[in-house]
């Protein structure tokens, strides 16, 4: 396969997700409104946030709330299968490699939005943010409404951006578009931006899309971290359980952040092992969140178990030299 270079990736996976689709049997599994499931058998001949059309085997076709869909059975190209055992493994450069192989291979618009949004986790775990949310953007533009939209790779943790997330993110801050706004502005919070970005993130509570709005207000308790009071944070904790579980890692991330720096150790630590534990594919985060997590632990005097926590990172982070090199260092200073 000849493979673009990064000037025209962006274009070939767009162009991609438009080619013509492939045959597929299907098998749908749905919620009912009065409990239990069903099982509808055809083919999907798309697949958004919003519903999920499927051909019968009679040519009649049927459309589902997306929320009622639990799952989705269909067959794929071997280049996808391959990828996505890759990336089960931590092998997130070849798993990139055939996931842009999949692409390719594959002719269902819904399956390469899908495999897009695991191209987004790839660049994402390897530390490529401004690749991932280029990638992540084409994929809100294709579907606004996106079920794969957990995958945004939004800035949590402090620290300034590299140059060309930097480039990327003055871009998508100026932008129309809620999402590249939201993302933007959560990379300049650390830069000499922060008061744009934090205006910003002001106006995005505001927007109609409630996935952007609850995030830019998760996103604002970075700004008020540091000054917070128990009751802000009591609060921030009851706006993360209205937050779609599948989206509310980022926010944990937040909270927690807030609570070690107002010295509420016990619970912070908590916050952040809900992120390492429940959200292991948003890998940079989750293992940021476990070194955080240990370092609190360990200003509640539970040094044993913070030398567990350093001691999985080492073992299960081999992708994340910093963190390792932190957690290694924590372990040398306390032996």
């Amino acid at each position: 396969m000849n493979v673009p270079s990064p000037r025209n990736r962006a274009a070939w996976f767009l162009a991609l997700l438009f080619a013509s689709p492939l045959a597929a049997e299907d098998t749908v599994t749905l919620r009912g409104r009065a409990g239990g499931q069903t099982r509808v058998t055809g083919k999907v001949v798309d697949y958004t946030g919003r519903e999920i059309t499927v051909e019968l085997p009679g040519g009649a076709t049927r459309q589902f709330p997306s929320e009622q869909v639990v799952e989705v059975r269909t067959p794929r190209v071997p280049e996808h299968v391959e990828a996505d055992e890759r990336f089960g493994r931590g092998e997130f450069a070849p798993a990139l490699a055939m996931y842009r192989e999949a692409l390719d291979a594959e002719g269902r618009r819904w399956v390469r939005r899908e495999i897009l949004a695991q191209a987004v986790r790839c660049y994402d775990a390897l530390g490529r943010p401004a690749e991932a949310g280029t990638f992540f953007l084409l994929l809100v533009e294709d579907d606004p409404a996106t079920p794969h939209f957990d995958c945004i790779p939004l800035g949590w943790v402090p620290g300034p951006p590299d140059a060309a997330l930097e480039q990327a993110a003055r871009q998508w801050l100026n932008s129309d578009q809620p999402a590249a706004v939201l993302l933007g502005a959560s990379h300049l919070l650390s830069t000499s931006l922060r008061p744009k970005a934090a205006a910003r993130l002001r106006e995005l509570q505001h927007t109609t899309d409630p996935r952007v709005a609850r995030l830019a207000e998760a996103q604002g308790w970075r700004v008020d971290g540091l000054q917070s009071t128990p009751a802000q944070r009591a609060r921030w904790l009851r706006a993360i359980e209205a937050i779609p579980e599948a989206l509310r890692a980022g926010p944990y991330f937040a909270l927690g952040q807030a609570q070690a720096g107002a010295g509420e150790y016990e619970q912070a630590a908590l916050s952040l092992l809900r992120v390492a534990i429940v959200y292991p594919r948003q890998r940079p985060l989750a293992a940021r969140a476990a070194l955080e997590a240990a370092r609190a632990l360990e200003r509640t005097g539970h040094a044993d178990h913070a030398a567990r926590l350093y001691h999985e990172l080492v073992d299960d982070y081999p992708d994340q030299p910093r963190i390792v090199a932190e957690a290694k260092s924590r372990l040398r200073s306390n032996e």
